[in-house]
């Protein structure tokens, strides 16, 4: 706020009617009296100039000051932040570096594997390459047998199809127990309550115990349309193999394609079955 205005009690007095001076001594003393009023007028307006001049430099400092604080907090928070950007740009090339060690060795451990891997492949090749000959001699003669037993299928079947179930019974005597023995050992046996193996059973039991009944007639209607329908469309739905080597491909061919050949050769050369 501005200072109060003090204005002198002689010149807020009403001024007396102009008159001629009676005498040099009267226009002295009114001389005299304005210029009193006019130097205590000046010294009121340098009191009054100073006073706001303090007043406008006393605003203008605490301005500065108040302008310079905030700069300085401004810079120092700036500066802290500029440090946790800082730190925090370090943590993160820390972490990368870390997590593409990690990537790295992971990767290095996969291909040493991988590298593991295909050299056992290749050393086990280049053992089957050098195995000694008696392998093969077992081949030659798994294979030659294979073809003796399907050439003499083929004439049964053929020649003497009253004697078909007959070769049947005695090949599954050997192949049947044979499957329930590695499959039991690999812990595959639940695999032999399958419709295959059931069928097996149903047919040989026909052809031991149910052939001589009196009501045998539907049980061989029923052996014939399961054995020639859905026993035999598994052959390509299964896609089997007639692997004369592997026995589990052989025993996997006879219990699908046997059941079909005995029930047919029954069902149209009844008397010589008879």
């Amino acid at each position: 706020s501005l200072l109060p205005l003090a204005v002198p009690s002689s010149l807020c007095a009403p001024m007396a009617p102009s008159a001629a001076p009676a005498d040099t001594s009267h226009a002295e003393n009114l001389a005299e009296e304005f210029a009193r009023t006019q130097s205590s007028t000046d010294r009121f307006v340098k009191k009054l100039v100073g006073g706001i001049r303090k007043r406008m430099e006393t605003i203008v400092t605490d301005r500065g000051t108040a302008i310079r604080e905030r700069g300085d907090r401004l810079k120092e928070f700036t500066s802290r932040k500029r440090e946790e950007l800082q730190e925090l740009r370090a943590e993160m090339e820390d972490t990368v570096r870390r997590e593409t060690e990690l990537i790295r060795s992971f990767v290095k451990d996969e291909q040493r594997r991988l590298r593991e891997s295909i050299e056992r492949r290749r050393q086990h090749l280049r053992e089957l390459r050098t195995r000694p000959s008696v392998v093969k001699t077992y081949d030659k003669i798994s294979f030659t047998g294979g073809i003796i037993c399907l050439m003499l299928t083929e004439l049964i079947f053929v020649k003497y199809p009253e004697r078909m179930h007959q070769w049947y019974m005695l090949w599954s005597a050997v192949l049947l127990p044979l499957r329930l023995v590695l499959y039991t050992r690999v812990k595959y046996q639940y695999f032999l309550l399958d419709f295959c193996y059931f069928m097996q059973v149903y047919l040989l039991s026909f052809l031991v115990f149910v052939h001589s009944q009196p009501d045998s007639a539907w049980h061989f209607k029923t052996l014939f349309v399961a054995s020639n329908g859905p026993l035999l469309m598994a052959v390509p739905l299964w896609k089997n193999q007639l692997v004369f080597h592997s026995i589990d491909k052989v025993t996997s061919v006879f219990i699908h394609i046997m059941p079909p050949l005995v029930t047919f050769c029954i069902r149209w050369f009844p008397t010589e079955y008879n």
